[in-house]
């Protein structure tokens, strides 16, 4: 399954605590947050769109460098076993002001068979 793929990777690229349900990142300072967004298939390859968010209770300038360091593990992440490409969509501040979650969320578009 790619979620699992792109959590295992994750981990292992940044040494951060990632997963795909929010309340497992309490008790964290800092993590990573990736959640489907859309997806399809065409003539048997796999399209799927993931925002990936880097939350710190620290300060909006690690969650910056989180998402920095996410992307440049992404870069990377074609190079997988079944990856075709990944591309980075978009990325852009998304601090939650209620919460006072510093984030930013990286958008990337995967081609997998």
């Amino acid at each position: 399954m790619l979620e699992d793929k792109i959590i295992s990777y994750l981990r292992k690229k940044t040494g951060l605590h990632t997963s795909n349900e929010k309340h497992a990142g309490r008790g964290y300072a800092e993590y990573i947050l990736i959640q489907r967004t859309g997806g399809g298939k065409t003539n048997q390859v796999d399209r799927a769109t993931y925002a990936i968010q880097s939350i710190s209770v620290i300060s909006k300038l690690r969650a910056a460098q989180i998402c920095e360091a996410v992307k440049e593990a992404m870069e990377e992440f074609e190079q997988e076993d079944g990856i075709f490409s990944c591309d980075i969509n978009s990325d852009y501040d998304f601090t939650n002001t209620s919460t006072k979650e510093y984030r930013y969320q990286a958008v990337f578009d995967i081609t997998y068979f």
